[in-house]
């Protein structure tokens, strides 16, 4: 389910960029790294890796399905289909790229928003050493001169 906005924000993007003209351009690049912000905004914590890792994949296939059925650079076969797939992989490139980075920025400020007052699950505690009943954390004694006097 949450993977659903990221990608219906990516195909939207993809198809209204290819409806103003011949191939994907800026706009399918900035659909591509809200989509991965997004993502990585809503990736639960323990599988955040995931939303670094797709983003290529997915803008990739994306890509390719949108050159397919768009028509926009005519019939392959053979080596012209080796040629269309290394065009289209270079053209999605900037697309790649800036949801690789968008990704990444919002992975890195996740881990250093929660730092480490975060719990296993991801959530913080309030109010630092108190327990969510109120009660303080056993901590460890001091030892020093006080503690021998």
């Amino acid at each position: 389910m949450p993977l659903l906005v990221p990608a219906a924000l990516l195909a939207s993007g993809a198809a209204v960029d290819a409806a103003r003209g011949p191939g994907l351009g800026w706009l399918f690049a900035a659909a591509a790294a809200l989509a991965a912000a997004l993502a990585a905004l809503t990736a639960p914590r323990g599988r955040a890796w995931w939303a670094a890792a797709l983003p290529p994949l997915v803008i990739a296939a994306v890509a390719a399905v949108t050159q397919l059925l768009t028509g926009a650079s005519g019939p392959h076969t053979g080596t012209t289909a080796m040629t269309a797939g290394i065009r289209w992989a270079m053209d999605s490139f900037p697309a790649i790229a800036a949801a690789e980075a968008a990704a990444v920025l919002v992975l890195t400020l996740r881990a250093v928003r929660t730092g480490r007052s975060a719990r296993p699950d991801g959530s913080v505690r309030p109010g630092g050493s108190r327990r969510a009943d109120g009660s303080r954390r056993a901590g460890r004694r001091r030892r020093g001169r006080a503690a021998h006097a």
